[in-house]
């Protein structure tokens, strides 16, 4: 007799020709992409080879921020007003023509030359300033004058900015010089200036030769 509940005796095997099941194997299948070695994945990668483009752009970040550094507006702007000033135009004359001249070159290649471009004409502007200075002692008094005059607004733009850092346009820039605590600070800062740059030989010394290693400033 047969049991009811040998349900497992009543089940057919399968056929000869039925195909078998697929066994799991860990991994990626067949005609499935492995992310490990696609080829999409790795051409998405940035490199940072030797020529790579990211190698590229990070020394012209770095080259940008030897120049920021010290030729900036903050250090040597104030300092040295018309050799800065005169270096800044000279680089912004190159990346206007080369945006005419060569427009294919991108922003990233004309930076390399307007910043080339500053540092070759602050080098022989910043020595003859030194030198017309050393000459004249109406040039000194001069850029004395509007290096204490520039020395305080800068520091005071910087301070009384309610945004962090120095103002990022004229309008913030008007803004801050409204504040009624503006005039005050700016009057405190010029006499400090003025003591700083008179008074404090030892800090002086070391400026200057600082500025004889750059060959920045004829040797004394």
């Amino acid at each position: 007799m047969t049991n009811l509940n040998d349900e497992w005796r009543l089940r057919q095997p399968a056929a000869p020709h039925a195909p078998g099941h697929d066994r799991l194997v860990p991994g990626p299948q067949q005609n499935q992409a492995n992310p490990w070695t696609d080829d999409s994945v790795d051409s998405a990668t940035p490199t940072i080879g030797t020529g790579s483009p990211a190698a590229i752009n990070l020394w012209l970040f770095l080259a940008k921020a030897f120049v920021v550094f010290l030729f900036s507006p903050g250090i040597f702007g104030t300092l040295y007003p018309v050799a800065t000033a005169a270096a800044f135009a000279a680089g912004f004359a190159t990346n206007a023509v080369l945006r005419v001249a060569a427009p294919n070159l991108g922003e990233d290649g004309r930076r390399v030359f307007w910043l080339l471009a500053v540092v070759i004409v602050f080098w022989p502007m910043s020595r003859f300033d030194h030198r017309l200075a050393d000459a004249l002692p109406s040039y000194r008094f001069a850029r004395h004058v509007a290096r204490v005059g520039l020395v305080a607004l800068v520091v005071a733009l910087y301070n009384l900015n309610p945004n962090p850092g120095f103002p990022r346009s004229l309008t913030q820039a008007f803004a801050v010089m409204s504040d009624h605590r503006f005039l005050p600070v700016l009057g405190v800062l010029m006499v400090v200036a003025h003591l700083v740059l008179t008074k404090a030989t030892g800090l002086r010394a070391r400026w200057r030769g600082g500025l004889e290693i750059f060959r920045l400033r004829a040797m004394a």
